[in-house]
């Protein structure tokens, strides 16, 4: 890659709210209708009632309302925190994440969610895929939190536009919300240059109607039923991978995507470092001051009887399993699946991977786990070819429970590699030797913090 073929969305002047961009929720911008999900999730019996319901009282706030009462009833076990929890993760529309953060950090546009959804489950969604700061404003059918006879809490769903309210008047939405005029209430707060509009169903024609000739929509069914009321372009999409390209189209002056070069495949590798590189953390400290942070006081006395960092960390593991048998892996994985990342340095890793193809790997002193979890946390496993790190498993205890054990790279049962540079267990520059003579790359890129790269460093040529 030259200077020259480099093509990236360039960030536009500092008018902060010039540009708005609205979502839908469900089926836009997550992949799932949310409500759908909490009921097939805990309560698949119930869920199947859903159309039924829907016939007889055709405002689904009210549907859903109804129908956390009987949950409530039926599953007790089944709390607002579980419910959370579990929405918390529903599944997200691929690469529609790093559209929102494009359009906001390179592009200073305001994000705002429409949703006939319910504001609990947008916002715990936010809150787990750290989104929060990026999206500005959630409108949605609010919610409470009502005390039960039982000394328990349920979630109540109230409609937008509440019931003693005058009626709307819109006769292409629903009673409970006319997302246009929302839209209409935005635009009078505050003036926009332009408008993007992310939906998918039925419920989002009306702020379509809402939209002029210089800001596009991604709806298409109704739209082409209703010839002429919208007057914005119509642009088709059916994943965020679409949105992220049309986003950098629309946003970009002089508009136009960037240029991909020809794709040939693996002709660049890429390698990441980890440990305060890719991420901004030493990953290894990072779960001990998360979930044990009185361990990591004896981290000083254990390196001065244990030259090996992995044993080392393998122990402190250990004493983890043993002093907090509370800790299961899923908390492990999720603690380190959340550790900070270095700025931008997931949009170098999509850049290299998708615009320019290159052959993307991971070189680490930590360990399979760590790595593997903040990867699939962050969508990036598939960008990622390979992780060469230290080998971690969760092994069954007796008591039926799961420890994480951490094996060194370069095990102890085989001839000592011999590098004075490297730890015993990794030898960097052996790692970058073996992918060269694997794959005649034309060029590599390696990118690196410590004193554990300089071997790896020493491999490289001009």
């Amino acid at each position: 890659m030259t200077r020259e073929d480099l093509v990236v969305p360039r960030a536009a002047p500092q008018t902060h709210g010039e540009l708005l961009v609205i979502f839908d929720f469900d089926e836009s911008l997550v992949n799932e209708d949310s409500d759908v999900f909490v009921f097939g999730s805990f309560h698949p019996e119930l869920c199947q009632t859903v159309s039924e319901r829907h016939a007889k009282k055709p405002v689904w706030p009210s549907v859903f309302d109804d129908m956390l009462q009987i949950l409530a009833a039926e599953r007790p076990e089944v709390t607002p925190e579980l419910i959370r929890e579990k929405v918390a993760r529903i599944p997200v529309q691929a690469r529609m994440l790093d559209a929102i953060r494009m359009v906001v950090e390179v592009f200073y546009a305001e994000v705002k969610v429409i949703s006939d959804g319910n504001t609990s489950y947008i916002e715990s969604m936010l809150e787990h895929r750290e989104m929060k700061q990026h999206v500005k404003q959630v409108f949605a059918n609010p919610v409470e939190y009502e005390a039960m006879d039982d000394g328990r809490t349920r979630l109540r769903i109230r409609p937008y536009h509440a019931d003693h309210l005058e009626p709307h008047g819109c006769s292409w939405c629903p009673s409970n919300m006319c997302k246009g005029r929302i839209l209409d209430s935005i635009r009078r707060s505050k003036s926009y240059s332009r408008i993007v509009y992310v939906g998918d169903g039925t419920g989002d024609f009306c702020p379509a109607s809402r939209l002029s000739n210089g800001e596009p929509y991604a709806l298409q069914a109704r739209i082409n039923a209703n010839p002429g009321v919208v007057q914005a372009p119509v642009v088709s999409w059916s994943t965020g991978y679409d949105i992220y390209r049309r986003f950098v189209k629309f946003c970009q002056p002089p508009y136009a995507v960037p240029s991909i070069v020809p794709r040939i495949t693996g002709s660049v590798l890429v390698i990441f470092d980890y440990d305060w590189s890719l991420i901004n953390e030493n990953s290894d400290t990072f779960v001990f001051q998360k979930l044990y942070p009185e361990l990591l006081a004896t981290l000083r006395e254990r390196r001065a009887e244990q030259p090996s960092w992995t044993k080392i960390m393998d122990d402190m593991l250990k004493d983890l399993s043993k002093d907090k048998p509370d800790i299961s892996e899923e908390i492990i994985r999720d603690a380190v699946a959340h550790v900070p990342i270095q700025p931008h340095m997931l949009d170098a890793v999509r850049l290299a991977a998708e615009q320019y193809s290159a052959d993307v790997k991971i070189v680490s002193d930590a360990n399979s786990v760590y790595i593997e979890s903040m990867l699939e946390h962050h969508g990036l496993s598939k960008l990622v070819s390979e992780v060469i790190t230290n080998p971690a498993t969760f092994e069954a205890l007796d008591d039926g429970r799961n420890r994480l054990n951490v094996k060194p790279y370069h095990a102890l049962d085989i001839v000592p590699h011999g590098c004075t540079w490297c730890p015993s267990n990794m030898c960097k520059g052996r790692i970058v030797d073996s992918l060269r003579q694997a794959h005649p790359y034309s060029s590599v890129l390696y990118v690196g913090d410590g004193s554990g790269d300089f071997c790896a460093a020493t491999r490289l040529t001009k």
